[in-house]
């Protein structure tokens, strides 16, 4: 007897402690937060909400904890902001649960709900506000769908016949789900809240549904004679069954359909029914259609062709195009159109340009066209005219109003001559882009907007224009007060002395190497300067009231202001004056500079950025300056918490940033390059790097690294091979070479001695800077591309996209795309 009670009250002790290990074991892994210890997270994978928690609290000092598996709104809290799950807070949590305490709880709409790991959403069973059913949310008498859980591994889901609403996220991300049944109480406008679906094939009604019925699995109203949504992961081909009288609002909003054929009897067809139909390429309107919104088919990736059945009464096609029906007016222009020669019905009386009509080399105008919008940038190789048009007429090829006095269209030709009737023309607008060598400017015309045209050889100014004079190639108005244009192959640019003011286009003639400035300028915008590619001195009268140059070094009168420093001055040291307060001109572009002084009273920095210069090596301040410090040729702010600039031609071949240092917005080096484009030129960010660093240290305190003062992302490091960061900074991380953010979101740097053939995208990692991708697309190791589990990107083994998988971040080995992503 007593081995008897002995065992069983042994039993008890053991099973006792048994059943509380998992407690034990568990409560080691949570987190409970309160407003007090915001900061004491260390990685625990249970999140536990312990009080109520405003977005002031919840987001000044969280970003995201990607080891967080479950979330807990623990008994007592009464009040939560479902937002504090959303975005990349918690990327991987798989479960919450809400406490019997929780009454009120806000949901806002977002574009990126971000959870895309969510299994389960449990509730206490006497929680009066809110109730669980199957891992969903809902409200709790279930009238509402508040979320369904994205990771659920259903590929069917029944929404309770109880359910009214739904909001407006609560299906985003869930990509498994391939067949919906909708509920007996399913309101008629609710199915804007479940479009974000991608995967469904098969829409199911319950019978007592009074909004919608079902055809194939094709969502229809009640009656059945409007189509309200075409599951997006259906069929390609899709035939619109008869009896078929509407087609709704978003009817096939990102359908993955090609062809789709629309039945006699079709009435209407609403807005954006297929506006996102992306691989639709040809449509054909029945003669029964009376109503279309205009903004149909514009918006559809593929289609080349709109065609409408002979008969129709309200609408007409004509070579692709959708018109009304007296072809007065055009409704809708194919977004993929494309034509040689475009050609227009006679009645047509209205012609926007701006449509996707500036890739076809002629035109034709319509005999009835009274208005034309937005054709001053297209420059075609032919334009004619149809007989009895009254509005328009041709002057040399190009098209005018009937008395010649406006000009809509400007044919593409070498030599430009215009009537003399004309009374005004926007450079900028029809000539820029024209590749005109020759040009003569007619009597009455007052030009306007001048621009740089790099083809243009030749200019001629009519003896007796109203507006313009011309002397010794240079373009003026007419009492020379104006200085409009010179010859593009000008060295040397001596401006008259009656001129009071210079037209920015001058400084962009890339030969123009020196410029005289004459007493009466008084006004030149320094954002002028820096488009002077060539310039290797300025100077300027002595009695100028407003400019001083020295040394051929443009300032302000009273030398307290910079505003140009000649990129071509060969001189490779500079001593800025010490009465320079602040700097308007980018000084850093200069290829010979290799030594700066800044002055000592210098204190306004922006607009020089001293890092983006190709030729420095050191820069110096004195010891007097308020606002800077330099150590070792680097540019620090007074107190060492901004590096400003790393000069680039530093011959250092490891560098660690000073602990003092929070933000580094120094390293970035970017110049502005004069380019041809496929049929214009343009200036446009070119990028270089720092040849000798190779290591870089990063210290404890670097919040900011990888961006400049303008907010560009840093592009590259030539010779860069590994990044070491402080074990005491809270901020980035390395890990397998590669440099992260704290939380593991963002991918900054791999490092290039790395020999690793495969490159994993964590699933936490939601941006990559610029420096990573140029890092991985050089790596000669790399051969291919791996993405866990991710709702950020995708890849096809070499490539790496977004997660639709319709934008191209990179591709292993082609540094050429890459170039082109830089540029734009």
């Amino acid at each position: 007897m007593r081995k008897s009670v002995k065992f069983v009250l042994y039993f008890i002790i053991a099973l006792t402690l048994f059943s509380l290990a998992p407690k034990t074991v568990r409560a080691a892994s949570e987190y409970y937060l309160t407003k007090d210890n915001l900061k004491t997270y260390q990685g625990e994978e249970v999140f536990v909400f312990t009080e109520n928690v405003i977005g002031a609290d919840f987001l000044e000092s969280w970003s995201s904890y990607p080891n967080v598996k479950e979330v807990i709104i623990a008994k007592g809290v009464t009040s939560f902001n479902w937002v504090f799950l959303t975005g990349h807070t918690f990327p991987n949590v798989e479960k919450v649960q809400i406490s019997e305490t929780v009454s009120q709880m806000t949901f806002i709409s977002s574009a990126d709900m971000g959870l895309s790991k969510l299994k389960s959403i449990e509730v206490a069973k006497n929680n009066a506000n809110y109730t669980s059913d199957k891992g969903c949310l809902f409200n709790k008498n279930k009238t509402v769908l508040i979320q369904y859980p994205a990771a659920s591994t259903n590929t069917s889901y029944v929404i309770p016949d109880t359910v009214t609403s739904i909001n407006a996220d609560a299906f985003r991300g869930a990509d498994n789900l391939t067949t919906l049944t909708l509920g007996a109480k399913l309101g008629s406008n609710q199915l804007k809240n479940i479009r974000t679906l991608k995967n469904i094939k098969e829409f199911k009604v319950s019978k007592k549904n009074t909004a919608y019925s079902v055809k194939s699995g094709v969502i229809f109203n009640k009656k059945g004679d409007t189509l309200l949504w075409y599951p997006n992961g259906k069929g390609t081909v899709y035939s619109v069954p008869s009896g078929t009288r509407t087609i709704g609002e978003n009817a096939f909003y990102n359908s993955k359909v090609k062809k789709v054929t629309l039945p006699q009897g079709l009435k209407t067809i609403e807005k954006n029914a297929f506006g996102t139909c992306t691989k639709l390429t040809a449509i054909t309107i029945p003669k029964s259609v009376t109503k279309m919104e205009p903004l149909n088919f514009d918006m559809t990736g593929s289609l080349k062709t709109i065609s409408v059945e002979s008969g129709n009464k309200n609408y007409a096609s004509y070579k692709g195009i959708l018109y009304n029906a007296k072809k007065t007016e055009i409704i809708s222009v194919p977004s993929a159109y494309k034509s040689e020669v475009l050609q227009f019905p006679s009645t047509l009386k209205s012609l926007d340009l701006s449509y996707y009509f500036k890739q076809s080399k002629e035109i034709v105008i319509p005999r009835d066209l009274t208005e034309i919008k937005y054709g001053a940038d297209i420059n075609y190789s032919k334009i004619s005219l149809e007989k009895g048009n009254k509005k328009f007429t041709l002057y040399n090829g190009s098209l005018y109003s009937k008395d010649k006095t406006v000009l809509y269209l400007l044919k593409k030709q070498s030599k430009q001559e215009f009537p003399s009737a004309l009374k005004n023309l926007s450079v900028s607008y029809y000539l820029k882009n024209s590749g005109v060598t020759e040009l003569v400017i007619p009597q009455n015309a007052k030009f306007y907007d001048w621009v740089y045209i790099p083809t243009l050889k030749k200019i001629t100014v009519a003896k007796d224009s109203k507006y313009h004079t011309m002397e010794n190639g240079m373009v003026f108005n007419k009492d020379k007060t104006v200085l409009y244009e010179v010859p593009n192959d000008t060295k040397e640019l001596i401006i008259p002395e009656t001129v009071k003011k210079i037209d920015g286009n001058i400084f962009t003639k890339p030969n123009l190497t020196k410029i005289y400035i004459p007493p009466k300028v008084t006004d030149i915008y320094s954002g002028y300067l820096r488009w002077l590619k060539s310039g290797a001195s300025i100077e300027v009268a002595p009695d100028n009231s407003a400019y001083t140059s020295i040394d051929g070094v443009l300032y302000n009168k009273d030398v307290t202001q910079l505003l140009y420093y000649p990129v071509n001055r060969q001189e490779k040291e500079y001593v800025m004056p010490d009465t320079v307060k602040s700097i308007a001109a980018v000084i850093s572009e200069n290829p010979y500079l290799e030594s700066i002084t800044l002055s000592a009273g210098l204190t306004v920095s922006d607009g020089f950025q001293l890092a983006y210069s190709k030729a420095l090596k050191e820069i110096k301040v004195g010891a007097e300056s308020t606002a800077f410090k330099t150590v070792d040729g680097v540019l620090y702010n007074k107190d060492m918490t901004q590096l400003l600039a790393y000069p680039s031609q530093k011959t250092d071949k490891a560098f660690s940033i000073p602990d003092t240092v929070i933000t580094v917005s120094g390293f970035q080096c970017k110049e502005w390059v004069f380019k041809k484009g496929s049929d214009y030129y343009q200036y446009t960010y070119g990028s270089f790097s720092h040849p000798y660093l190779e290591t870089l240290a990063v210290g404890k305190n670097v919040k900011e690294l990888f961006y400049n003062s303008l907010g560009y992302g840093i592009v590259d490091f030539s010779s860069l091979k590994s990044v070491e960061v402080s074990e005491e900074n809270p901020n980035y991380h390395m890990k397998d070479g590669i440099l992260y953010n704290e939380n593991y979101t963002t991918m900054y740097y791999y490092s290039k001695d790395r020999t690793d053939t495969i490159l994993t995208i964590p699933s936490t990692v939601n941006e990559i800077n610029y420096a990573f991708i140029n890092a991985v697309v050089n790596n000669k190791y790399l051969q291919s591309i791996k993405v866990e589990d991710s709702k950020n990107f995708s890849t096809d083994g070499t490539a790496l996209y977004n997660y639709a998988g319709n934008k191209l971040y990179f591709k292993l080995g082609d540094t050429e795309y890459l170039k082109s992503v830089f540029s734009n």
